[in-house]
């Protein structure tokens, strides 16, 4: 019998608190997929420099079923996405693979990290001196946490992200999913599928949710709006780079 070729390489880089794990956890039931372990905590094999040198040691640590007949290995890391390191080694280890970057209405996205580091106790300022850019700069146990818990708003633009990822392996290999817009249409995600050479499986299922965290943080119609106001230019330049309006999200 011929051996069977190598798995594709795939990488879910991020953002943060879009969806990463929804979208991960429904790729990982299709059957030619399997999925980097543990998922919690992720990998982050590549944000450190030279890891692209020990990617043997990567594939037996984090694939243990890679015997099991896999068309695709995937990773979800969500800390990649603004990582130049972590950009750069897998580039070089997998200069094919193919990165899926899952993104969210920026004005959400910050209330639910602002939830999240609240409930895991790294925040404790207000929501409204935190959803400020002052407050972003404060140190972080970095041995802990791989990136900043304190970047609500400069996080959620994500066009300047997106960049690096788009130079280091073409558009055509970056595959952007809106999270409302999976959650509104459900068959995007068979896209995204034939997109990884897969055939359609399980599917997406809108109504999961993992690592939601969020609480009862809410937001006055005038502070959303100020705040939609703040990423409108990098909204903008995102759905430049998608070719398409992005509806769903906070408008001003």
């Amino acid at each position: 019998m011929a051996d069977r070729p190598e798995p594709a390489q795939a990488f879910i880089v991020g953002a943060q608190r879009c969806g990463t794990t929804s979208v991960a956890t429904a790729l990982a039931r299709h059957p030619d997929v399997v999925l980097a372990q543990p998922l919690r905590p992720e990998p982050k094999w590549f944000l450190q420099p030279g890891s692209a040198d020990t990617v043997a040691d990567y594939l037996v640590k984090h694939y243990p079923e890679a015997g099991s007949g896999a068309r695709l290995r995937l990773e979800k890391s969500a800390s990649y996405f603004e990582s130049d390191v972590a950009c750069a080694e897998i580039a070089r280890a997998f200069p094919d693979a193919e990165v899926i970057v899952v993104l969210r209405d920026p004005v959400d996205r910050a209330l639910s990290h602002f939830a999240y580091s609240r409930a895991n106790g790294v925040e404790d300022l207000p929501l409204a001196e935190a959803l400020d850019l002052a407050a972003e700069v404060r140190p972080w146990d970095q041995q802990a946490i791989s990136v900043s818990p304190f970047r609500y708003l400069t996080r959620g633009r994500y066009i300047q992200e997106l960049h690096r990822w788009d130079r280091a392996f073409g558009p055509d290999a970056v595959h952007v999913l809106v999270l409302e817009d999976l959650i509104a249409e459900p068959g995007r995600f068979a896209d995204l599928e034939a997109a990884l050479g897969l055939r359609s499986g399980p599917g997406f299922v809108a109504r999961e949710r993992h690592n939601a965290g969020e609480g009862a943080v809410t937001l006055d119609d005038g502070t959303r709006a100020r705040l939609a106001g703040w990423f409108a230019d990098a909204n903008a330049d995102l759905a430049r780079r998608l070719g398409r309006p992005i509806d769903r999200w906070t408008h001003v």
